[in-house]
């Protein structure tokens, strides 16, 4: 579930009343791409929705640096445009569209997270293993997810190595380029983003808190707005080589539809470790 991949639209050099009004439009967009990744456009919490909505798009809008001007243009642009179609799909799944809505149960949470453990026991190893090359400006391992799942799981009473028994495992293509790399880490990264409005959602609807339950979305905190700037900086290096930025947009589409394959495959054969102790 993401709140990312907001349009970037520059107004270094425009003059001061132009970029005022460039600012204005482009945290509009920012906040109609929230709105529609959340699916709060009107509803119980809406005006609640479009306050943290608004602070969050002038937080990244304000403070994010422009992309570097190449003449390939921002690989940002060029991932969120090429992944746009497979994410919007993804954020319609049937495990994730209730995330922030009142009535998401426990039973399909605890899926959820059963199922995002068997997704990053799969791409976590295939990050590690190619960011142990030589490779610089970007570790993985400092971000590493599996460990935040694996608190959930256990607060629930389930096993990983039940999962991991349930099922073959999940097999996903190796890292072989750092564009590669740069499209898996698209989709992960910028997953991180929106899990601050679905942690506050789970504590107040489910109970749940960082230390019970919910310790995955609560991500990196203040820190996430941060965490995916740094990131963006780095993909960024890549803009300029169109054989490396075609391979970020096939990986990060490629990501996409894994992640939406295996929550399908959740779906139709339910909880395969059980519904564990809490809740």
């Amino acid at each position: 579930m993401r709140a990312t991949f907001l349009p970037y639209e520059s107004s270094r050099n425009l003059p001061k009343p132009c970029r005022r009004q460039a600012l204005c439009r482009r945290r509009g967009a920012a906040l109609r791409l929230l709105e529609v990744v959340y699916g709060q456009t009107s509803g119980i919490f809406s005006s609640e929705f479009r306050l943290f909505a608004n602070q969050a798009c002038m937080e990244i809008t304000a403070t994010n640096p422009p992309p570097a001007a190449t003449s390939q243009g921002s690989l940002r642009a060029l991932l969120r445009n090429a992944t746009q179609d497979q994410h919007e799909r993804l954020n319609r799944h049937a495990l994730l569209t209730g995330l922030l809505q009142p009535g998401y149960s426990l039973a399909d949470y605890r899926l959820l997270l059963q199922t995002l453990y068997r997704l990053y026991s799969a791409l976590e190893p295939r990050l590690a293993e190619f960011a142990a090359g030589p490779i610089a400006g970007f570790d993985y391992a400092a971000r590493a997810k599996l460990a935040w799942l694996q608190a959930d799981l256990d607060y629930f009473g389930i096993d990983p190595a039940a999962l991991e028994s349930s099922a073959p495992p999940l097999a996903v293509p190796a890292i072989a380029s750092l564009g590669d790399y740069v499209g898996v880490l698209y989709v992960i990264e910028g997953s991180t983003l929106g899990g601050q409005l679905i942690s506050k959602r789970l504590q107040q609807y489910l109970g749940l808190t960082p230390n019970g339950g919910a310790r995955f979305y609560c991500g990196y905190g203040e820190a996430s707005a941060a965490r995916w700037r740094d990131y963006l900086a780095f993909a960024e290096a890549l803009a300029a080589d169109a054989e490396q930025s075609k391979a970020a947009e096939i990986a990060a589409n490629r990501t996409f539809a894994l992640f939406e394959a295996e929550l399908d495959r959740a779906v139709m054969r339910g909880s395969p470790a059980g519904n564990g102790g809490n809740g």
